[in-house]
Formats: C-alpha cells, structure tokens, sequence
C-alpha cells in the first residue's frame, strides 16, 4: 500500500466538471489508484464499478470533496498512513454534507410571508360572533355568571333575580358597618379597625 499525503494535492482538490457516469468513474479510479497500483486491470475495473454502484447519484465533485475530507478525518495507520476506505465511507461523508448544505440553505430562505387578511367591518365581526354563539346577551350573562361552563349555564344564572348584599344598601358609617367592622377586628388577625369605626 501507498502513503498518502495527509492532505490533498491542488490537483485532487480542483472541482471536476459536471458529473456523468464517466466523471464519477474517473475520480473512483484515481482514488482507488493510491491504494492499488500493481492490480489486475479486470480486477481493478471490477472495484471501480461496485464503487460506482455504491456511489451512483453523487457527482464526481460531490465524491472528491469527500475524498479530500477522508483524506483530513481518516483512520490512519501507527506509521501514519491512510487507512484504505471502502465505497460507503465517501458515500456517508457526501451524505453529511448534502445534509449541510440542505440545512444552510433552508435557513437562509427568508420566512414565507403572512397570507393576507382583510379587515372585518363592525357589522361583519358582529355576524361572525353571532354564528359563533356570542350574541350580545350571552356576552352579559358570561359577564354576570363568569365561572359557568356552559353557555346554557350562564344563561340560568343571569336569569335569576339580582340579589344586592344589605352592605352594598347599608349606611357606609351607620351602626350596622360599625358591627361590621367591629366583628372583623376581633376575628381577622391584623385587620386595623377605622377610626370611625371605633
């Protein structure tokens, strides 16, 4: 087995023209051709076709730069030389960096726009709430009975007479407020008793 260097020639990093079958071959033989230099050449043709087996839909370009990154990453051997690769190494190296590219470019897309709304008028936005089940009375019977579940729920609490509280009729400093206020000191800690309530 040949030495490799540990980086590739200008000549092996130049771009290849547009892939064909022919390309790809090329570049597999070249590859394969620091490995086995003293192969049988139907040997030789044979390993170059089960490469391009394994390669096939990859551009020569695609292989060479991946050839170029195994010659960077390979596993190298204790005198430093490059561990022969098989096929599926470049095909996994090729496949990484399609996957790269992929994600570079979609996230350089800019964001699909917004899909355009038009601005509903007031008597729309009306009908629209009402198709929906929010008519104007339902709104004040959710506003009157706001923990209730259903719309029919509401309704039956809003429809029961409103009772008032006596504190909300009651003289705000009259003797029943004073009562109040009075019981509240004696039963709820830290609660200030008013001056006029004293």
């Amino acid at each position: 087995m040949n030495s490799l260097p540990s980086q590739a020639s200008p000549k092996q990093e130049r771009e290849l023209p547009n892939s064909s079958e022919q390309d790809l071959a090329t570049m597999v033989a070249a590859i394969l051709s620091n490995f086995w230099t003293d192969q049988d050449p139907k040997v030789h043709a044979t390993n170059i076709a089960s490469w391009c087996r394994t390669l096939s839909g990859m551009t020569a370009q695609e292989v060479n730069r991946a050839w170029g990154e195994y010659q960077k990453q390979g596993p190298r051997d204790q005198a430093g030389r490059l561990a022969r690769p098989v096929a599926e190494d470049l095909r996994k190296l090729v496949d990484r960096e399609r996957a790269w590219r992929h994600r570079i470019h979609r996230e350089a897309l800019p964001p699909p726009p917004e899909p355009a709304r038009d601005p509903v008028g007031k008597e729309a936005a009306s009908q629209i709430m009402e198709r929906a089940g929010f008519t104007p009375k339902r709104l004040r019977d959710l506003q009157r009975a706001p923990m209730a579940a259903t719309f029919d729920e509401a309704e039956a609490v809003a429809s029961r007479p409103v009772v008032t509280h006596w504190s909300e009729k009651a003289d705000p400093r009259g003797p029943e407020m004073i009562a109040l206020c009075q019981s509240r000191a004696k039963t709820i800690p830290g609660y200030v008793l008013p001056e006029w309530a004293k």
